[in-house]
């Protein structure tokens, strides 16, 4: 019974780790033809699963072996995923009503798979196998940014993995690695960033560890830069910041913040140098944010002019129509999959009128809208506010398991004068940092619509809430 156990424990692992780490290699499972495969292999870990619970079952109790939930009991991870049952339920709802069944199924796969995935690392998964989940998806992430970094500085981008990249790309030389995107590229170099601050700002964590962490966070780093992704670069000091306020709790006061004011003087050269000599870069958040025009203005025109100049750029204009086509059913949306049908139909803007033949100021057919480019206002649209509260609330309740915890163990090592267990610890915080920038990131873009990402989000998160919940409750 041990071996079939075994066999059909690590059948799902395999599974779901070729989704999990392969995926992002396929443009990061975006297109049907490479989704349905990976998601199959997700399917398939939760049969094998399925398999080793009815095995376990049918053997009965008198049976001596490990229990067949590897973190039953755990709160932090029964509570995650229980506040996600109503938002899957209202979801799935939704697309049994929808008008075009495929493009809802596949809305809902994008957010109930990655609760698969979680589900097996909560329950599926011995401590030796999530450790291993770990140390392969930080392997990977290291892998992906070589690869982006050296393409881009063979090719100039030309190329993603067999095919060619999107003109527009190659000719504002923007590094996009194994996604068609660069936006997409910087998303999971994010994921790479915030893995290697955990383990860098863990207390006891080894120096070959520690290295090896510096080395795919500089990696990551410099594939953000050279995406010249806007909202990247926004997300890198958005994760910097939660780092000042996470990252340092393990020490006492005077070392924390000796270790925050170095950081906010570290912080400050770096954004000056980067000002002064990326100017290409420099020079799209100019375009975007009209940082020339607002500057020496008061500092309420300046603000205003700034908002102004974002709600008219390209991403602006989509979510304005994207708002607009939600005003048409607030509480619960156009539909899940229902934007990339309906965005012809809603203009940025309300001063069209169709019987006269008069098109509205900003037509919304001159750029690419088969998403929205924010996934929170995309969510809104098609889920409508209710969706959104009850998708909020479950984001909410995996955050606070990951802060509450974090914060924990911070005590604790003060208090011990020392982490017990770094690596747990590291896990930890790197899926809260994690969490904070994918969520900010998506204000601006839509990396949890590309199901490679969200697999590997999936896993990052529910890693961090089962080491933390057994460390607390051991």
């Amino acid at each position: 019974m041990r071996f079939a156990d075994g066999v059909l424990s690590w059948a799902a692992f395999a599974c779901l780790a070729a989704a999990v780490l392969v995926g992002p290699w396929f443009f990061g499972a975006w297109e049907m033809w490479v989704f349905w495969p990976f998601a199959l292999f997700l399917f398939l870990a939760a049969v094998f699963s399925g398999l080793r619970l009815m095995a376990r079952a049918a053997v009965g109790p008198g049976d001596e072996q490990e229990p067949p939930y590897s973190a039953a009991g755990t709160r932090a991870a029964a509570m995650s995923l229980l506040a996600c049952v109503p938002f899957v339920l209202y979801a799935v709802t939704g697309m049994v009503a929808a008008e075009v069944h495929l493009d809802a199924e596949r809305s809902v796969l994008l957010l109930v798979l990655p609760l698969l995935v979680a589900a097996h690392v909560f329950y599926g998964f011995t401590a030796s196998q999530r450790r291993a989940l770990y140390g392969l998806i930080l392997a990977n992430l290291a892998l992906l940014a070589v690869y982006g970094l050296v393409n881009h500085a063979v090719t100039e981008s030309r190329l993603v993995l067999w095919r060619e990249g999107y003109p527009q790309y190659v000719k504002e030389a923007r590094a996009t690695g194994t996604y068609f995107c660069p936006d997409h590229f910087s998303g999971v170099m994010e994921l790479g960033l915030c893995l290697a601050l955990g383990l860098l700002f863990g207390r006891g964590v080894r120096a070959a560890w520690k290295l090896a962490a510096a080395a795919l966070g500089l990696m990551a780093l410099a594939g953000v830069v050279l995406s010249k992704s806007r909202g990247g670069g926004l997300t890198v000091i958005v994760v910097l910041g939660a780092a000042f306020v996470w990252g340092v709790l393990q020490w006492r006061a005077r070392v924390r913040w000796a270790w925050r004011g170095g950081m906010l003087v570290a912080a400050a050269l770096a954004l000056v140098l980067f000002a002064r000599f990326a100017e290409p870069y420099m020079a799209r958040f100019n375009q975007y944010f009209a940082w020339q025009e607002a500057r020496g203005r008061p500092a309420g025109v300046a603000a205003a002019r700034v908002l102004e100049a974002l709600s008219y750029s390209d991403r602006g204009l989509m979510v304005r129509a994207a708002l607009r086509a939600w005003r048409t059913n607030p509480a619960f949306g156009i539909g899940p999959g229902m934007h990339r049908h309906l965005w012809p139909h809603f203009a940025p803007t309300p001063d069209g009128d169709r019987e006269l033949g008069v098109w509205p100021s900003y037509p919304g057919n001159r750029y690419y809208a088969y998403e929205a480019h924010s996934d929170w206002v995309q969510l809104l649209e098609e889920y409508g506010t209710l969706g959104l509260i009850l998708f909020a609330v479950a984001a909410l309740a995996v955050f606070a398991a990951l802060a509450r915890a974090v914060c924990a163990r911070g005590r604790r090592a003060r208090d011990l004068g020392r982490e017990a267990e770094p690596v747990s610890h590291a896990i930890a915080l790197g899926a809260l940092l994690s969490l904070i920038a994918l969520a900010f990131h998506s204000l601006g873009d839509f990396n949890l619509k590309l199901p490679a990402t969200t697999w590997l989000f999936g896993a990052i998160l529910a890693l961090g809430v089962v080491e933390q919940a057994e460390a607390r409750e051991g």
